[in-house]
């Protein structure tokens, strides 16, 4: 609704104007009613009215005067006059100072006034959403570096880097609300479901949507109607347990204050994201350029490489309680758990796809879980893929312990416990679903991780001999001989 102030030394034609038109159908709401002008610029000045509608001539401040001092006041208030015949060259002027329009009260139609006010709110709303352009093009910016700098593992010497901020005072009050949206529905579903209330006179919400966090940027006017409505959908929001105490209302919004909020608000999130119960969620620890050891990861990429996945999953999880140790900010989580993923499945000649699953974890446990069953997911259709596995299930058990477990002693023996099978029947049926004795099997599995190593590596001979289960040296390169017609010297040369 755009705000009408009624400025008439006459009550009579108050009244009329107030009862005779339909209002609230044209888009307007009467908020006050004044007699001259100074009684009807301190009301400008409380209630800053989109549209004044007032006589010229009237005691102690006439209208043309109250438009002159509100242009000089700064206020963008547009004004239609009420004028006589006799006034004419009082109404030309007050057109001069940038009045909307004049009407003569003698003259004066409700259809034609009716008509000048939808005019009037179609160029109130093109100049509002031109505002609001300016508005969120300026704040967006700065929402864009701040993400930046939270986000950020090296130090926060880009927060110099903020956008000049000399007229970011349209707004008087602020709120800012931050929640994690999860992977059980897309992002514009969960949006949907928020009933996010729309933006009017007086309000304005930012959504800034990064990393599977949601922040809403909620100003608003101290004295505006629809405050009401923002504190009530905030509330609802605590209630249903989606926020969990991430509402934070801000002063003044100068700009360093909304960040310094923001960014206390989204450490407050941790709370959720590392489901601590009891207590605060400790401080982040400052993060060096490497979120993530060295020595962690080339762990993980030597077990991935050698097939381990339950010795990665280990490792994957050294990783997360490093995190949660240190309580690290989440988007540097979810940045790195990211990066591991694409590491990871190139090293098993996968790609990335659907990495929202990542982003959207809605904590931190459930981060990690999907992504071992990514890996898992992926090393599955790897295997598929070279056609290893067959259509009996405990074969399937037994080539699955040999890609696991390839580095140790393997004999038929112990894989027929292993399935609680017959030996000699576990022999045939091996051969019969996958071409191979068991023996060979394995061996072939153990020279195409060697050829990894071998490529992929430093290491020397003997410690790759040792990797691929084989143990002695000598024995590595005759079995290597056998399978790859040259040495595993010659093989790395030949690949190098």
């Amino acid at each position: 609704m755009w705000k009408v102030l009624l400025v008439e030394d006459e009550p009579f034609i108050r009244r009329s104007l107030r009862k005779q038109i339909n209002w609230h159908e044209l888009g307007y709401e009467i908020i006050g009613e004044a007699d001259d002008g100074q009684q009807a610029l301190e009301i400008i000045r409380e209630e800053k009215p989109d549209l004044v509608i007032t006589d010229i001539i009237m005691p102690v401040m006439d209208g043309l005067e109250l438009l002159k001092q509100s242009r000089q006041l700064g206020f963008e208030t547009r004004f239609i006059m009420l004028t006589c015949v006799n006034e004419f060259e009082y109404a030309k002027e007050a057109v001069e100072y940038g009045a909307s329009g004049y009407v003569l009260k003698l003259s004066m139609s409700i259809q034609s006034l009716e008509k000048k006010l939808l005019e009037l709110s179609a160029e109130l709303g093109k100049r509002r959403s031109q505002q609001m352009e300016r508005f969120n093009d300026k704040w967006n910016g700065l929402y864009s570096v701040w993400w930046e700098v939270y986000a950020s593992k090296g130090a926060e010497a880009q927060i110099a880097r903020s956008v000049e901020i000399a007229d970011y005072n349209e707004y008087e009050r602020g709120l800012i609300i931050v929640l994690l949206l999860d992977q059980h529905a897309s992002v514009s579903d969960q949006l949907k479901a928020l009933h996010i209330p729309e933006s009017a006179a007086g309000t304005e919400i930012h959504p800034f949507i990064r990393s599977g966090i949601a922040t809403f940027f909620c100003w608003y006017q101290a004295d505006c109607r629809q405050n009401d409505n923002l504190m009530a959908w905030a509330k609802t929001l605590q209630t249903q347990g989606l926020v969990q105490s991430v509402v934070m209302k801000l002063g003044f919004p100068q700009p360093e204050r909304v960040r310094d909020i923001w960014f206390r608000a989204l450490d407050d999130l941790r709370h959720n994201w590392y489901q601590v119960r009891n207590g605060q969620a400790p401080k982040a620890e400052p993060v060096a350029y490497r979120a993530i050891p060295w020595e962690l990861e080339g762990k993980l990429i030597r077990f991935m490489e050698m097939g381990k996945l339950d010795d990665t999953f280990l490792v994957l999880d050294e990783i997360g309680l490093l995190f949660k140790q240190q309580c690290t900010r989440i988007p540097i989580v979810k940045e790195e758990s990211d990066r591991l993923e694409g590491l990871l499945l190139r090293i098993i000649n996968s790609s990335q796809t659907n990495r929202e699953h990542l982003w959207l974890a809605s904590s931190h446990q459930m981060l990690f879980h999907v992504l071992k069953q990514r890996l898992e997911e992926a090393q599955a259709r790897r295997i598929y893929e070279t056609r290893e596995y067959t259509d009996h299930t405990e074969i399937n058990k037994i080539i699955h312990y040999i890609h696991e477990h390839f580095d140790k002693e393997i004999r038929l023996k112990s894989m027929a416990e292993y399935v609680n099978m017959d030996e000699h029947y576990v022999s045939g049926l091996f051969k019969r679903k996958t071409g191979d004795t068991l023996i060979n099997f394995v061996q072939k599995h153990r020279i195409e991780r060697a050829k990894q190593y071998l490529t992929k590596t430093d290491l020397p001979i003997h410690e790759i001999s040792h990797q691929t289960g084989f143990g002695n040296e000598n024995y590595f390169s005759k079995i290597f001989r056998r399978w790859a017609q040259m040495t595993p010297s010659e093989y790395r040369k030949a690949n190098s």
